[in-house]
């Protein structure tokens, strides 16, 4: 119990001291989700996902374009179950700069293990059971928050993600906002089953048929 306490009272006190805070919202079109991404009046970044791509790829742009992405692989178990997805991030010259990747064996909702360039795990997240928050832990000691995911619904049936990031140094800014961006779709009310989406889905069945006829 004291173990408990001592978590909780951490957990709360991370919110106060927290590097900085940022909300993500999603902007639906017919073929693309804008996900903007503000920290108070400031403007940081949108991450966009188009349908236009075999297997789903996040972008982060600002004003003068496109500067990373993150990009899902398509032969994985992720295609067809959100809580599995493994995303490999890359700078513009398509340089890698680390991964996330769904684990099999968790009590959460959802549990992501993010690695570095060389694939070493340096942070690990944990969805709850209701989808309506995220704590984005230090892969080593898991009573260490590093990022703390809210969800807040406002009227109209709309909702934001409110992210405060605890240690700015610890995790990759490109692979938190791109997580950011794949935790509000992941997430999004019609997607509470936890499964990829449709176009993931029948692009996997495509490539795999392709294979088998080579």
């Amino acid at each position: 119990m004291n173990k408990i306490i001592a978590f909780l009272l951490l957990l709360t006190s991370s919110f106060a001291f927290a590097d900085y805070e940022y909300v993500i919202q999603p902007r639906s079109y017919w073929f693309s989700t804008h996900y903007d991404i503000y920290s108070g009046d400031k403007y940081i970044t949108t991450v966009e996902k188009d349908w236009f791509h075999l297997n789903t790829i996040w972008s982060l742009c600002d004003e003068r374009g496109e500067y990373a992405n993150g990009t899902a692989r398509l032969l994985s178990l992720g295609s067809l179950v959100n809580s599995k997805r493994e995303i490999d991030v890359f700078d513009y010259y398509q340089k890698p700069l680390g991964s996330i990747q769904g684990e099999f064996f968790t009590t959460a909702a959802g549990k992501f293990v993010f690695y570095d360039e060389n694939q070493h795990p340096y942070a690990v997240a944990f969805l709850d059971q209701n989808k309506a928050s995220v704590n984005i832990m230090d892969f080593h000691n898991q009573r260490v928050p590093i990022a703390i995911f809210r969800r807040t619904y406002v009227p109209g049936g709309d909702y934001f993600w409110n992210i405060k990031v605890v240690q700015e140094d610890v995790i990759d800014p490109q692979s938190l906002y791109v997580f950011s961006a794949f935790i509000a779709d992941a997430c999004w009310p019609i997607n509470t089953q936890g499964g990829g989406s449709f176009w993931d889905t029948l692009n996997l069945l495509i490539l795999l048929d392709r294979l088998q006829d080579e």
